[in-house]
C-alpha cells in the first residue's frame, strides 16, 4: 500500500512540473496617457512602466501627485519611447517617496531639460545605449545618486545636467562629449574620481565648481580648454598634472585649499586672473617657460609657497600676483622680465631672495612699482649664470629633447641620483666606482650588507654600506683584496659587467640574450671577462653605443661612463626588466 502512495505521488509531481507556472500578476493602482502614442501605469509592486512609442510628455497630473507618486520605486521606460521631454516628471520633485531606480532602454534619444530634476532618492540611472542628448538641468539635485556612467553614444550634455547630486562619488564622461558644459558636475560634493575619456576638447565654466571631496581627476589626451572657475573650489585635489591647455583660465583653480602640487604641461601660454589664488596649501609648483602672460592675483594668497622660478617669456610680473604668500622665501626670474606691477609681491613678509639671470644693468633697467612691493625691495638679490631648469632646478640639465633628459629625469625622480653641489647636475661628468654601486644599491630599496665590507680605503660613509652589498653579492669586485678605489671612474665594460652580475646572481634574472658585436668598429678592444656582459647589454638594449663622429656606433669599452649615460642606462634596465620587477 505505502509503495503504491509513493508511487502516486511521485506522478502527481511529475504532471504537476509539466504544467506551467503563472506567478501572480502586479495589480494596476493607476495609469494614463503621456504623450500621443504613450502611456503609463503604476503597479502594486512599486513599478511605473512608460510603452509606446515616441516622446514623452508629462505623465502625471500634479493632482493627487504625492498620494500616487509614494508607490513608485522603480521607473522602467520600454523600448519604442524615443524622447522624454522637458519637465517631464517634475510631479516627483522634492516629494516624500520618489523613485530609486530608472531604467531607460536603447531606443530613447534624448532626455529634456528637467526632466528628473530634484528626484531626491533616485539611486542608480540604467543608460540605454542609444541616447546622444541629455538636456540642462536633466538629472539636477539628484541628491541620492551615488555613480554615473554616461552611455559611448551620448553626444551633448546640457548645463547644471547633474549639478547638486551630493552623493555622486563617481563619474565616467565618454569621449563622444567633447564639451563639458557649464556647471554639468558642480556642488556635487561627494564626488572624488572622475574619468574623463579621449575625445573631450572642453571643460566650461564651473563644470565642476565646488566638489569639495574630488580627489582624482583622469583627463583626457584631447584636451584643449579649460574655462573659467572649472575646478573653483575643489579644496581635495591636493595634485594637478595639467595636460597641454593653452590657457589656464581665471579663477580656475581658486579656493583649491587642499592643492600642494601644480604641474602645467609645455605649451601652455597663459594664466588668468586668480587662476590659483587661496591654494593656501600649494607648495611645488612647475611653470614652463612657454607662459608668456600671466594677469593679476594668479597665486595670491598661495600660503605655502616658499618658491618660485618664473617662466623665461614672462615679460610682466603682473599686479598682486603673490601677494599675500606668507611663505615665500625665494624668486627665480630671468633678464626678459621688464615689468613688475603694483602689489604684486605685497604681504609676502618671508622674502629673503631673489635670483636674477642676467647682469646688473639688466637687473636695473627693470620698472618696479614702488607700491606694495617693499618685500621686494628687501630681499637680497643674487646674479646667478642662468635660468636653472624649472623642474630640477640645475643650471646645466639637458633640453627636454636631449637624449640624456629622460635618463636624468628618471633618476632623480627616483631618488636615484643627486646633484654635484652648487646648483649643477654635472653631466657630461665622470662616474666613479662608488656612485655607480650606489645608484644601483638605492634602486634596490637600499638592502643591509652582513657584514662591512674588506677594503680599506672606504674613506666616505654615503657609499659604505652601497659597497658592503654590492662585494657582499658578487655584484663586484675590489681592485685589490683590500682596495676598492671608490674614486675611480668606472668604464663602460666595467658598468655592463656589474649590472649583468647583479642581474644574474642577485636578481636572479635570464641572462641568456647575446648578440655579436661585429657591427661595432672597436669591439676588438672589449676584454675578455667583460665579452659577456657586453653582448647581453647590447642584446637587451642596455647600451645601443656611442657616435664617433663619423656615422659609427662604438662601444668604447675602456672610456670613461658619463653621469648622463649612467641615468640612461639606469632607464633602460628598468624598461628591459619591466616585467620581473612587476612580479
Amino acid at each position: 500500500m505505502k509503495k503504491r502512495i509513493w508511487c502516486i505521488l511521485l506522478s502527481l509531481c511529475m504532471v504537476l512540473s509539466l504544467l506551467p507556472v503563472t506567478a501572480g500578476a502586479a495589480n494596476v493602482l493607476y495609469s494614463g496617457t503621456c504623450g500621443e502614442s504613450a502611456t503609463w501605469v503604476i503597479t502594486d509592486d512599486g513599478v511605473m512602466t512608460i510603452s509606446g512609442t515616441g516622446t514623452v510628455t508629462s505623465p502625471l497630473p500634479q493632482e493627487g501627485a504625492n498620494e500616487r507618486n509614494k508607490h513608485v520605486k522603480t521607473i522602467v521606460v520600454e523600448e519604442g519611447i524615443t524622447a522624454i521631454d522637458s519637465n517631464a516628471f517634475v510631479t516627483f520633485a522634492e516629494l516624500e517617496y520618489p523613485e530609486e531606480a530608472l531604467y531607460l532602454p536603447d531606443s530613447l534619444e534624448s532626455i529634456g531639460e528637467n526632466a528628473f530634476a530634484g528626484h531626491r532618492a533616485l539611486r542608480e540611472i540604467h543608460f540605454g545605449n542609444g541616447l546622444t542628448d541629455i538636456g540642462s538641468d536633466a538629472f539636477m539635485h539628484c541628491s541620492s545618486l551615488q555613480s554615473l556612467e554616461l552611455p559611448d553614444s551620448l553626444l551633448w550634455l546640457g548645463t547644471s545636467a547633474f549639478s547638486g547630486c551630493t552623493s555622486l562619488k563617481t563619474v565616467v564622461v565618454p569621449g563622444s562629449v567633447q564639451e563639458l558644459p557649464q556647471g554639468c558636475f558642480s556642488a556635487c560634493s561627494a564626488l572624488e574620481s572622475v574619468v574623463l575619456q579621449d575625445g573631450i576638447r572642453s571643460i566650461g565654466m564651473h563644470a565642476f565648481g565646488f566638489c569639495s571631496a574630488l580627489k582624482e581627476i583622469q583627463f583626457p589626451t584631447t584636451l584643449t580648454e579649460l574655462n573659467n572657475g572649472a575646478f573653483y573650489g575643489c579644496t581635495g585635489l591636493e595634485t594637478m598634472i595639467l595636460p597641454y591647455v593653452s590657457r589656464v583660465p581665471d579663477q580656475c583653480f581658486k579656493n583649491c585649499t587642499g592643492l600642494t602640487t601644480l604641474v602645467l604641461a609645455d605649451g601652455t601660454s597663459s594664466i588668468g586672473a586668480d587662476a590659483f589664488a587661496g591654494c593656501a596649501k600649494l607648495e611645488t609648483v612647475y611653470l614652463p617657460d612657454s607662459v608668456a602672460l600671466i594677469d593679476h592675483g594668479a597665486f595670491s594668497s598661495c600660503g605655502a609657497l616658499k618658491e618660485i622660478r618664473l617662466p623665461t617669456k614672462l615679460l610682466v610680473i603682473p599686479e598682486s600676483m603673490f601677494a599675500y604668500c606668507t611663505s615665500l622665501e625665494s624668486v627665480i626670474f630671468s633678464n626678459t622680465t621688464q615689468y613688475i606691477e603694483k602689489n604684486a609681491f605685497t604681504g609676502c613678509l618671508s622674502l629673503q631672495d631673489v635670483y636674477y639671470a642676467g647682469t646688473e644693468s639688466e637687473l636695473g633697467a627693470i620698472q618696479i612699482s614702488q607700491t606694495g612691493n617693499n618685500p621686494l625691495f628687501d630681499a637680497d638679490v643674487y646674479l646667478i649664470p642662468a635660468m636653472p631648469d624649472p623642474v630640477f632646478g640645475f643650471f646645466d640639465m639637458p633640453a627636454r629633447n636631449n637624449w640624456a633628459y629622460p635618463g636624468i629625469a628618471f633618476c632623480l625622480m627616483n631618488g636615484l641620483m643627486n646633484g654635484m653641489g652648487g646648483g649643477y647636475f654635472q653631466p657630461a661628468g665622470t662616474t666613479t666606482r662608488a656612485q655607480l654601486v650606489t645608484i644601483l644599491w638605492r634602486m634596490m630599496d637600499e638592502p643591509k650588507a652582513s657584514s662591512p665590507a674588506p677594503f680599506t680605503d672606504l674613506k666616505q660613509d654615503w657609499y659604505r654600506e652601497a659597497v658592503a652589498w654590492a662585494a657582499e653579492n658578487g655584484i663586484t669586485n675590489g681592485t685589490s683584496a683590500t682596495t676598492f678605489s671608490p674614486d675611480t671612474p668606472v668604464t663602460r665594460e666595467q658598468m655592463v659587467t656589474i649590472f649583468y652580475r647583479m642581474c644574474r646572481d642577485y636578481l636572479e634574472f635570464d641572462v641568456s640574450p647575446s648578440v655579436s658585436l661585429e657591427s661595432f668598429p672597436d669591439s676588438a678592444s672589449v676584454s675578455p671577462w667583460a665579452q659577456d656582459a657586453m653582448q647581453w647589454a647590447v642584446a637587451v638594449k642596455l647600451i645601443s653605443g656611442v657616435g664617433d663622429g663619423k656615422g659609427n656606433a662604438t662601444l668604447q669599452p675602456k672610456g670613461s661612463a658619463t653621469r648622463a649615460q649612467i641615468a640612461t642606462v639606469m632607464l633602460n634596465f628598468v624598461n628591459a626588466f619591466s616585467n620581473e620587477f612587476s612580479e
